[in-house]
């Protein structure tokens, strides 16, 4: 208990004596005699009135000679317990106030005593006092819970009087109330009780509690003290019902092994590097101590300084520092190769840190709990590895490092930043276009598309997790540890992407996805695939990387699954075509451009091999269209006047010209067109380099001769006026 002091109002010292020339004025005036003259206050003789303060109460200097008598007698009582000796003290709430009153029947000495329930005693007022005087003194309840003794006690140590309190702890509560038919009434069976006081019901499926009720709670096997905040949970109770706490209402617990345990005793442990910051319940010099000391719910404060120490979080605390200022509270990874925090219970909070300098940051592998507010540096691999679901992750900063998922949904990652840009994190999206972040994790989504990104020096640049119909395209990704991971994710397409200096590619459970047209140069593995099959990947380049392809348990296609045409080294080639791979050894015989071995992948292989880059595969030689042609002619005079008519199909322009040869025919005249794109001449040799029509001339000649039309555009026409051969007849090539 914690007691407050009052100032004596009488006017006259309880405390002070002055001695006179061997006599002693033991009722001193506190000011001048004036002062009490006008306002006469009728007196006994002792000069003191019933109802006077117990204040400020000390020992005389020379007491040891006043004992008394082995008659006296004293009485000790409280404002909510009856007058006189041997009452009740009544129940108070922890941070309730409380006033003792006392009597004793002799001048002497006296000591208050508060015993705990755990069987400490401490003295909470001693002094001398008048006999057949009322005192008191007002103090505020503390910690802890359940029933304590006052005593009133002679200068000898005996007990003249008792009275006994309830100290109630206002509880989160979890139970069930049974009783015991035969006896129609809630009972212990030899197990200790406590008074408590519900604060909040968070199970009660026969609705026998009451929020601000007071009930007797009965504990066997985990008899611990409760206190105020605590949460309770009933072991063992059978669903007898009772109805709403008849009786005694106590919530019932029978005998060893059916008991209220307390779940969570909320407590604050500091923990401090050179000087104590706060109050605490406990203190530590390392947080992992503080962890270890912890319940369930606990706080742990840490205050300003730097700790070396890997944390491993056990139980549902919350540890935060003292000044939410990353900067003046760091955690440095005392094993570099472990995590500086990892936690395991669910319900933790961590916020307020700097976590620094070890190969990983915090493993979460808990629900239902919250990083906030804390600085990554300087950590090697993931800042944060989600490992399991429902959990918060706000306001934190990654340098040079960031976040990786794994088997985790239903969280919440809001206003966290890579490197100075955005930490793009979704989940249960759909249709969506991602392009400013320094890091982008999907989740549980369809159609994202990540493109035209940098991103660089965080633990993996993009990663889908059961994300699927969605694309990479066109990201630089560098110096990361991995560049883009897809893990349960499938029928998605990767796409001319720059990945380097970290691991390339990792497929993890993840199908039939896409990969082509990128450039993963100078990492340590270029792609990895575990459990994952049926992904496509063709015309990447695979450029000095100490590891090209690391496969577990997959089987993948390597090649186009279908022939493209393209043009190497000038000629026109069709065929399948793999990947470009910088360490092949292979020749080219034939001179396709494709080598003649196949490149051995780890069980799989990519049977046709690039010789170059995917870039120069790309050309394919271009076929001419061949356009709607419509001929028309008519006879006039002996010749022909022959009127032929192109037309597109769809194309914008084709790329090349439509020959129309006249065989055993002779032009007499060629019309330019109708068409200003349309070129129109005659050719005397169909193979000529040279087919400007300035260069030609006309002859009348049984020979065959060519009209040559290039269509740009819809339509184009040209038209010649022919004298046919005797007897032969008109062929129209195109």
């Amino acid at each position: 208990i914690q007691w407050t002091v009052n100032n004596a109002t009488d006017g006259v010292s309880e405390n002070m004596y002055v001695e006179i020339d061997g006599d002693t004025d033991k009722y001193s005036f506190m000011e001048p005699f004036e002062n009490y003259i006008t306002q006469p206050t009728p007196r006994d003789s002792d000069g003191l009135s019933v109802g006077d303060k117990f204040d400020d109460i000390s020992m005389p200097k020379s007491v040891e000679h006043i004992l008394p008598s082995s008659e006296v007698q004293g009485d000790i009582w409280t404002n909510k317990g009856g007058e006189g000796a041997g009452t009740d003290g009544g129940s108070f709430a922890i941070g309730e106030s409380i006033t003792i009153y006392f009597w004793v029947s002799e001048d002497m000495y006296i000591e208050i005593w508060d015993e705990l329930p755990n069987g400490t005693t401490k003295v909470i007022g001693s002094g001398y006092v008048n006999g057949g005087r009322t005192y008191q003194i007002t103090g505020v309840i503390g910690v802890p819970s359940g029933g304590r003794m006052l005593y009133l006690v002679d200068s000898s140590g005996k007990v003249l009087d008792s009275c006994y309190i309830i100290v109630l702890a206002e509880v989160k509560f979890r139970g069930i109330a049974t009783t015991d038919e035969a006896y129609g009434q809630a009972v212990c069976y030899g197990s200790y009780y406590v008074k408590v006081r519900v604060k909040e019901i968070l199970y009660d499926p026969e609705n026998t509690l009451e929020v601000g009720k007071e009930y007797e709670v009965c504990y066997g096997s985990d008899p611990k003290n409760i206190r105020s905040g605590d949460r309770l949970e009933v072991y063992g109770i059978s669903y007898i019902k009772a109805g709403p706490f008849q009786y005694y209402g106590r919530v019932v617990a029978k005998g060893d092994g059916y008991y209220v345990k307390v779940i969570d005793q909320l407590s604050t442990l500091v923990v401090y590097k050179t000087a104590v910051c706060t109050t605490g319940d406990d203190y530590f010099s390392i947080i992992q101590d503080a962890v270890n000391a912890a319940n369930d719910g606990d706080t742990i404060i840490v205050c300003p300084g730097t700790y070396n120490e890997n944390v491993y979080v056990d139980k549902s605390v919350e540890i935060r520092s003292y000044s939410q200022n990353p900067e003046d509270t760091v955690v440095k990874g005392l094993n570099f190769d472990d995590y500086v925090f990892y936690v395991t219970a669910d319900d933790v909070k961590i916020s307020g840190f700097t976590v620094a300098e070890a190969f990983f940051g915090i493993f979460l592998g808990s629900n239902n709990s919250r990083i906030e507010n804390v600085n990554f540096s300087n950590i090697t691999q993931e800042g944060i590895l989600l490992y399991d679901s429902n959990n918060i992750i706000v306001n934190n900063t990654f340098h040079l490092t960031g976040m990786l998922v794994f088997d985790s949904y239903n969280n919440k990652v809001t206003n966290n930043t890579v490197n100075g840009k955005s930490l793009v994190y979704l989940e249960n999206v759909n249709d969506y276009v991602v392009e400013n972040a320094g890091q982008v994790i999907a989740v549980n989504s369809n159609n994202i598309t990540v493109k035209n990104l940098d991103l660089s020096y965080t633990f993996v640049g993009i990663e889908f997790w059961n994300t699927s119909n969605s694309k990479i395209i066109n990201n630089n990704i560098s110096n990361t540890i991995r560049g883009i991971e897809l893990d349960y994710s499938s029928n998605n397409t990767i796409t001319n992407n720059n990945i380097s200096n970290g691991l390339g590619i990792r497929l993890y459970r993840s199908n039939n996805n896409t990969i082509v047209n990128n450039i993963v140069s100078n990492n340590y593995l270029a792609m990895e695939f575990c459990y994952s099959s049926g992904n496509k990947i063709h015309l990447n380049n695979f450029i000095d990387n100490t590891d090209q392809v690391y496969t577990y348990r997959s089987t993948n296609i390597w090649n186009s699954s279908e022939k493209i045409t393209y043009v190497y080294n000038g000629k026109q080639f069709t065929s399948y075509l793999g990947n470009y791979w910088s360490d092949y050894i292979g020749s080219d015989a034939d001179g396709d451009g494709i080598g003649d071995i196949p490149y051995a992948i780890d069980g799989d292989a990519d049977n046709y091999p690039l010789m170059e880059p995917w870039e120069y595969y790309c050309q394919p030689a271009r076929t001419t269209p061949k356009p709607n042609v419509t001929v028309s002619y008519e006879w006039h005079d002996g010749y022909i006047n022959l009127t032929i008519q192109l037309r597109n199909e769809g194309e914008e322009s084709n790329f090349g010209g439509v020959h129309i040869r006249l065989e055993n025919a002779t032009f007499v005249s060629v019309d330019e067109g109708t068409f200003d794109s349309v070129t129109a001449y005659d050719i005397i040799d169909p193979e000529a380099v040279d087919r400007d029509p300035a260069n030609h001339t006309m002859k009348i000649e049984e020979k065959p001769n060519v009209i040559e039309l290039y269509v740009k555009g819809d339509s184009a026409q040209a038209t010649a006026r022919i004298k046919p051969g005797a007897g032969d007849g008109l062929k129209i090539y195109y």
